[in-house]
């Protein structure tokens, strides 16, 4: 396959951003840049920093770049699940678990496991801290951030 890397503009308490996340770990995707793209975020708020959201984007929104081409902007939970499900994954059709049966009771019980992962978070990981936006001059790291997945972890 063709080597790409992916960036993954995100709001950490968005149900869909999170599914999108989880689909990411479910398929042990390597997301090259997870850029927090909440109100009041350079990404929202600068349209001319290297991490600005792109034009007519929001979140959830992957970018995937490919050697010699165009970059490809996919928005929207569901059209990033498909892309990722067509483009990075190397497991067999799953057979009963594409079932339409089953396929239905995951639909019907999935905003319930959206809402109670968010509900004892209410109001957080929405916006940027106000601490951040009131300060004169906020730290910027050199490096990126390594995150290592653990949405769905039992542990």
């Amino acid at each position: 396959k063709e080597q790409m890397r992916l960036k993954l503009y995100d709001i950490e308490n968005s149900n869909s951003c999170r599914i999108v996340r989880e689909l990411i770990t479910e398929l042990d995707i390597v997301v090259d840049q997870i850029i927090p793209a909440t109100a009041k975020s350079r990404a929202i708020q600068d349209a001319t920093s290297e991490i600005s959201l792109p034009k007519g984007a929001e979140a959830p929104c992957l970018v995937a770049s490919f050697p010699d081409s165009e970059d490809k902007v996919i928005s929207g939970a569901s059209d990033i699940m498909s892309f990722l499900k067509n483009t990075c994954s190397d497991r067999p059709n799953d057979g009963d678990l594409d079932s339409e049966p089953l396929q239905q009771v995951i639909r019907a019980l999935s905003p319930v496991g959206l809402f109670l992962a968010s509900a004892l978070r209410t109001g957080r990981g929405i916006v940027v801290s106000p601490a951040v936006t009131s300060a004169k001059r906020v730290h910027r790291p050199q490096n990126n951030l390594i995150l290592y997945s653990y949405e769905g972890n039992q542990f």
